[in-house]
Parts: structure tokens; sequence; C-alpha cells
């Protein structure tokens, strides 16, 4: 059959020599590419993250604060936030490397990271109806400790940028699975304002199905290669060699730098997040207005109102990411979105007057979407081993959620501490202490080398 020469139309449709780019393997045995990923397959391979995204962002930001405060009142609000954060760092710390490990070593005719994704999401399902439905805290405890261990088994999941998209197109690919990222968010925070027309319960089923929607589009439009063909070399699973490999990434100087640096920059994002919502309606306070006019009428709905601008931004810094970093360079762009950003957390804690706010969390925004999507790129080139794309990206997970599992409570602790000092100094230590964590990672970023 005679080919047609390729053009723009086919890139854009994902065509190669006139036929599918789908029809081809995506993935050699070898784990090499064997040609371009189109611009339509890295939308549906960033489709998962839209649902992920407004699933997270839902629940840390808005439904989880609110439901916390309701069960346990306001006295006890922080403390219980805390506990629960330690249940997800926990989750992370011990599964999501495991998970990984047999990821890398899945034989399946659906590929090797596909049906990790569908069961984590299952579990991060029923993990949704339990929080839903939760009236006691031990209850509200073990549906987002179920949704925790659903979202850490989805983890292979992120193995397919490394798998599936050659080096000289994870710049564009980072930047698209960015601005899928920060559009879930927006859809996230707007959660808080459904509240006023839903129930709680229907929230949730919003949610459900938006992540269930975003997976089946993941899903059944990446093809992965077929692993069950026998004649592809395959690894025994060995626990002394499973538990071995969990230190070798790390002797890598580069991909060792590259990680404390996400591990500090995250805490410092976690930190503020986790604590935004009754930041807002200790310090802040009602009336939430807005250049003179009322525009929420409760902290979860300034919360909802305050992040459509910060993910805008977001959504506008991962866009320009890619060639922003293709040009001035990866740790040029990861250094200058970073302290952005502390900028931002500084002036929000030292003027914390709501249009401002606002307005610098399109700022925030901004310097978060362009550090996501750049660290993501920079993370897939630094994977020490083809054939632990998976694994290595758990021991990155384990790495960032140790200091996580120890901070939050303390800053739970502190704030409960300066309650007696007044709310503003509690906060104005997290906030201090959450930019200390993102300047400490910004540090490591010029000791990355070869990026």
């Amino acid at each position: 059959m005679e080919s047609r020469p390729y053009n723009e139309e086919d890139f854009l449709l994902g065509k190669k020599d006139g036929a599918s780019i789908n029809q081809y393997p995506t993935h050699s045995k070898s784990n090499h590419h064997n040609g371009d990923m189109s611009i339509w397959g890295m939308v549906c391979l960033s489709a998962y993250l839209f649902g992920e995204s407004a699933l997270t962002t839902a629940l840390i930001f808005v439904l989880i604060p609110y439901q916390v405060r309701l069960i346990v009142g306001d006295n006890s609000k922080s403390t219980s936030l805390g506990e629960l954060s330690i249940a997800a760092a926990i989750v992370s710390i011990i599964v999501t490397p495991i998970i990984g490990y047999l990821s890398d070593r899945t034989y399946s005719r659906f590929g090797r990271r596909r049906p990790w994704l569908i069961a984590g999401v299952c579990l991060t399902l029923f993990g949704l109806f339990l929080i839903a439905i939760s009236r006691q805290f031990w209850l509200l405890v073990i549906g987002y400790f179920i949704e925790q261990l659903g979202i850490s088994v989805v983890y292979p999941y992120y193995a397919l940028l490394p798998d599936l998209v050659p080096e000289h197109q994870r710049g564009t690919a980072g930047g698209i699975m960015g601005c899928f990222t920060m559009a879930g968010n927006i859809v996230g925070g707007g959660m808080g304002f459904l509240l006023i027309i839903l129930t709680f319960w229907q929230v949730f089923l919003v949610l459900g199905v938006i992540v269930a929607t975003c997976t089946i589009i993941t899903t059944v439009f990446t093809r992965e290669q077929d692993y069950s063909d026998p004649s592809i070399p395959r690894d025994k699973m060995e626990a002394k060699k499973f538990l071995f490999s969990l230190v070798t990434p790390l002797k890598d100087r580069n991909f060792r730098n590259a990680v404390f640096s996400q591990v500090f920059f995250l805490l410092g994002l976690n930190t503020v997040a986790y604590f935004l919502q009754y930041f807002i309606s200790d310090v802040v306070k009602s009336p939430y207005k807005l250049l003179g006019k009322q525009v929420a009428t409760s902290a979860d709905q300034a919360v909802a109102f305050f992040i459509f601008p910060l993910y805008i931004g977001g959504v506008v810094g991962a866009f320009i990411s890619g060639p922003i970093s293709n040009y001035f360079g990866k740790k040029a762009a990861l250094c200058v979105s970073g302290l952005v950003v502390v900028c931002v957390v500084i002036l929000m804690n030292f003027i914390p007057i709501f249009t401002l706010i606002v307005f610098l969390g399109f700022l925030a925004g901004f310097g978060w979407g362009m550090y996501f999507s750049v660290n993501n790129a920079l993370a897939s080139l630094l994977l020490p081993s083809d054939k632990d794309n998976a694994k290595d990206l758990g021991v990155r997970t384990i790495v960032t959620s140790i200091p996580q599992l120890i901070s939050t409570p303390v800053i739970s602790v502190i704030l409960r501490v300066a309650q007696g000092y007044g709310h503003n100094l509690g906060y104005t230590i997290v906030f201090l202490v959450s930019a200390l964590y993102m300047l400490i990672g910004i540090s490591f970023v010029p000791f990355v080398k070869n990026c």
C-alpha cells in the first residue's frame, strides 16, 4: 500500500503515513519508543489527571475540612485534620512502591499500567462512597484511608509518561498533563459552590462520575504493548531484590536532588493547602468581598471562589511551561516559578485581605502550574532504570510522604496551642514554615545536572 506525505493534520489526528498511530505498538519489547505520540494521544493520556485532580482538590480544599468541622467541631478540627493526613501519608509510603514494583512486572495483554489504573479507581470510588456517608469520625478515617489506597494503587499510571512518550516530547506532554491537572483542580474547587444547590451526597456523586468518565477515556484510548507474549523477558518478583531496589534509585545524584527538591516544595504547598479553609475562616473572616461586592457567605464558599483564579493561573503556567523550560532551561523555570509561589504565600499571611488573596491566587497558580509541569517532565528524564519506572516513581513518593507524616500533625498542634494567643500567630507560623520548606526545595534544583 502506497503511503501519502505526512502533514500537520495527520499529526493532530494521531496519524502517521496515512494510518492511525494507535495501529502501531507504542513501545517495543525493550521499552524503547517506536515513534512520536500525537497530541490526541497526549490528551487521552492526560484525561485521568482531570478526574483525579478534581477529586483531590475537592477533598483537600473543600469537602474534608468542611466534613471534619461538622463532625468534631471547631475546637478539634485542626488536630483531626492532621490525623487524616497521617492516614494518607502512611498509605503512600507503604503501598506506592510495592504497587510500582508489581506494575513493572505485570505481564498482561492490556499492558503494565492500565490494569492497576482500573483497580485503583474502583477502590477510590468505594472510599469516596464511605466518605460521603460518614457521620462519625472513625468512618471518615476509614473512607479516606481506602480512597488514598486507591490513589496509591493508581500510581503506576504516572509511568505511562516515560513508557510511551519519547524524551524530546516530554516537555509538551508535561504541559498538556499540567493543563488537565489544573483544569480538574478548577472543577474540584467549584464543588464548594455546588454545596449551595446540591446535597452533600450529590456532590460526591458528581465527583465519582467525573473520575469514572476520565478513567474510561484514558484506559480505552491509551494503548500499551501486549505484555502477555511469552517471548518477552520476565523479571521474577523477589522480596530481597525489591527492598534493595528501594535504595538504588537514590544513589543516583541527579535523581536524589530532584526528589529532595520536590519533597520540600510539595511539603510547603501541602502545609498551606490542608489549612487554607481554616485560615480563611479564622483570619480573613466574613464577609468575603471582592472589590467591595460580597461573593461568598462561608469559608468553604470563599475557598471555592479563591480556587478559580488559583487554577486558572495554573492552566496558564502549565500551558507555557513547555516553551519556557525549553528556551530558558528546566532548572531556571523551576526556580523562578517556585519563588513566585513563596512570595505569594508570605504576602497572603501578612495582608489577609480577601480581594488581595484572590488576585494573589492567580500568581500562586501560575507558579504552581509551571512548577508542576516542568517537574513532571524532569522526573521522567531522570528515572535511573527504564524497566523500573513505576517503582522508582514510587520511591519518589515515599521520600515525599515521610516529611508530610511528621509536619502536618506538628502544624496541627501549633495551631491548637496558638489559639490562646490569637489565631493569627499560629497561621503566621504555618505560612512562614511553608515558605521555608519551599525555599529549601528550590535550593536543590541547581544541583540537578544534565537537564
